[in-house]
């Protein structure tokens, strides 16, 4: 995702949006924003070094006369986009972080069906403001993809306790643990600055998130 102007490659920038008032939506969306991001869930990205995503997820306007994708209050979205082409476009690096969290390790605890993720190496402290958001793939074999084929069944998985650089969720009970997502709807986040898991530094939100194969 650039543009070619002569010799010149220009940054693009675009934002991952809600859009109707219902968070049962899974279909859709959620496809069209992993695949925006060439399965990295953000940008910029080994893929996409010239690109740079803006999440939005968090602020809905479900009244607005454009629609969600488009809400009246531009301040949050703008705020976020500028702190991205500062660094992306202009190589300002002193604005601070521009990409939310990113879950950087797992480790599961058969014993108490619990899975801790690790965000950024533990470099960046996050805020969770929310316990709801992750959902987990549970299936009774360990070759599941998770894609509707087969027993495997997606499930909530509340944050049951969280610290500055992790959370830890509810897992399967007896089960393979195939698959974990995050904000994988069409609105995800119904309030406004709402979802579970941001950056302490300029509260950006994490992106959704999907990673399908054998965890446990």
């Amino acid at each position: 995702m650039f543009s070619i102007i002569g010799s010149l490659i220009l940054p693009f920038c675009y934002t991952a949006c809600s859009w109707r008032n219902n968070s049962t939506i899974i279909k859709g969306f959620p496809d069209i924003r992993w695949d925006q991001t060439c399965g990295f869930g953000y940008a910029p990205n080994a893929q996409m070094p010239q690109t740079f995503m803006a999440t939005t997820i968090d602020l809905p306007d479900f009244s607005s006369p454009y629609n969600s994708i488009h809400p009246r209050d531009k301040q949050d979205v703008a705020s976020r986009l500028v702190l991205s082409a500062l660094q992306v476009a202009y190589n300002i690096k002193t604005m601070g972080r521009f990409v939310g969290p990113m879950i950087s390790a797992f480790s599961v605890d058969l014993i108490t069906n619990r899975m801790t993720l690790d965000f950024d190496n533990g470099t960046d402290p996050i805020r969770v403001k929310s316990m709801d958001g992750f959902e987990i793939c549970c299936s009774v074999n360990n070759m599941s993809k998770c894609d509707g084929t087969d027993d495997s069944k997606w499930l909530p998985s509340p944050i049951v306790s969280y610290d500055t650089t992790s959370v830890t969720v509810a897992t399967c009970d007896g089960m393979w643990i195939m698959g974990i997502r995050y904000a994988w709807r069409e609105s995800p986040c119904l309030s406004s600055k709402m979802c579970a898991v941001y950056s302490v530094e300029n509260d950006i939100p994490m992106s959704p998130y999907i990673s399908i194969g054998l965890i446990n």
